[in-house]
């Protein structure tokens, strides 16, 4: 393999550090400029360099952000087509039968993967700087590449035996595992009217598979995806049963493979603002505790 770009394990490895050293200082701008050195080339440095870059670009919505963000994003597609197997022959023999995934590199693999992201990276921009009709039908278009990109990936998962090593098998599991189950979750949260039109163009979102695919990542899969699925659970937690989000924060912060400090953090904030909603002391001094444990 050129040494131009890194190995999925060594590329994998150093973003959990640098996201690891993110949280610790918590700072966003200093999460990206550790991921800066390895983003050219790095499949994850430079995914999830642009998706800190598109974070910050919707917290503040300035056109400055909004443009670093799109370069950012367009230096991701360019590192994983270079790594993708394309071209037209490739793409016509698709049309007709599955590939042999066995016969792919890991890197190449996870080249898909990281194309993939790179679509609904793409379609977030876009709903960002929706301005008019034109950009309603380009966020679908690039939606569309994304769900397709993503299916793919789940053939390979579903397809490929044959693995480099362990890490890069669970890694390329937690990414696909994480995008099918925000997409159910999605779907199945649209309101009915829109629903109907949407399962009419072959989406089909339901909530008990969402539910499942993230826990999956969540709990039993490693890597900066099972944090994203941890979050995603947490909110979805909190919006659909208020009353249980501090049990389910506690599982979360028990079984996750990571540091629980911010799941702690958040357990705090659960019981802080239980108490005030129920006058209750006891939990309030509760919730002092954990702040303390945090800090």
């Amino acid at each position: 393999m050129s040494r131009d770009c890194q190995t999925i394990e060594e590329s994998i490895n150093l973003v959990n550090e640098a996201i690891d050293n993110a949280i610790e200082s918590n700072g966003l701008e200093s999460a990206v400029q550790m991921l800066e050195p390895y983003a050219h080339k790095s499949l994850y440095h430079s995914a999830f360099r642009s998706i800190l870059i598109i974070l910050k670009a919707g917290l503040t919505l300035k056109k400055d952000d909004l443009e670093k963000a799109s370069e950012a994003t367009e230096q991701t597609a360019k590192l994983s087509n270079k790594y993708r197997r394309t071209g037209f022959l490739n793409n016509l023999v698709k049309l007709f039968k599955t590939p042999n995934y066995d016969k792919y590199t890991d890197l190449e693999i996870h080249a898909e993967l990281t194309y993939a992201k790179f679509l609904g990276m793409s379609a977030i921009l876009c709903a960002l700087e929706a301005q008019n009709i034109y950009a309603l039908i380009k966020i679908a278009y690039r939606l569309r590449l994304c769900v397709s990109a993503f299916k793919e990936c789940k053939t390979i998962l579903r397809n490929r035996s044959i693995w480099e090593s362990e890490t890069s098998k669970q890694h390329f599991e937690a990414g696909v595992r994480l995008a099918n189950g925000i997409q159910h979750l999605t779907i199945s949260h649209i309101p009915p009217k829109l629903l109907k039109i949407v399962n009419f163009l072959g989406y089909k979102g339901v909530e008990s598979r969402a539910f499942q695919e993230l826990s999956r990542t969540a709990f039993e899969l490693p890597g900066i995806s099972s944090r994203i699925a941890q979050v995603v659970l947490l909110f979805y937690w909190i919006a659909g049963q208020p009353h249980a989000s501090i049990d389910y924060a506690e599982l979360v912060r028990q079984q996750s493979v990571h540091s629980p400090a911010i799941i702690t953090y958040l357990v705090a904030i659960f019981r802080y603002a239980k108490s005030v909603d129920d006058c209750d002391p006891q939990m309030k001094q509760t919730a002092a505790k954990l702040f303390e444990s945090v800090y």
